[in-house]
């Protein structure tokens, strides 16, 4: 976070009836989880503060419907500093991620 409060979000192909994210520390260790509750099916977000500005932290989404493990994809916001299109490939160039291919955004806002 740059400010103390970190911003993921993450994509479910189901309805989950509970969803759960772990906030963890550069050394993997999990420094805060937050129950999230049904969640439906697509992209949605959530915020955590408590986090140093500065500190790299990483999350881990997990999900599930009627006792059964569901799949999850996890999702993060970066900025977008440059575009190119190289060999027929729209590409943006992000702060933290690098070269990401336009048809891998999920979002943009």
């Amino acid at each position: 976070p740059t400010s103390g409060q970190g911003i993921g979000g993450f994509e479910l192909t189901s309805p989950a009836d509970a969803v759960q994210v772990e906030i963890r520390n550069g050394a993997g260790s999990v420094v805060s989880t937050q129950n999230l509750g049904a969640q439906p099916t697509g992209m949605s977000g959530f915020t955590w503060s408590g986090g140093a500005a500065g500190t790299d932290y990483t999350f881990r989404v997990t999900a599930t419907a009627s006792g059964n493990k569901l799949s999850t994809t996890s999702l993060m916001r970066d900025h977008v500093n440059a575009v190119s299109n190289v060999g027929n490939v729209l590409t943006l160039q992000t702060t933290k991620s690098g070269p990401v291919a336009y048809s891998d955004v999920k979002a943009v806002s």
